[in-house]
């Protein structure tokens, strides 16, 4: 179960990573909520990145 949660984190980081490069290689063509849209979805990967770490702690029991 750790090995499945722990994969996703990296896919997540991954996808985050992604994105972000997006962002900072295309400022200039992008518009604005293109992006706000992409800022969304680091945030929302950030977000579960966080939480799946929290209970990969709670399963380990730190």
């Amino acid at each position: 179960m750790e090995n499945l949660i722990e994969e996703l984190v990296l896919r997540l980081e991954q996808k985050k990573e992604i994105d972000e490069n997006k962002i900072n290689e295309n400022k200039n063509e992008l518009n604005e909520k293109g992006i706000l849209f992409l800022a969304g979805k680091i945030e929302a990967f950030k977000i579960c990145i966080h939480e799946l770490k929290r209970l990969i702690n709670y399963h380990k029991g730190l």
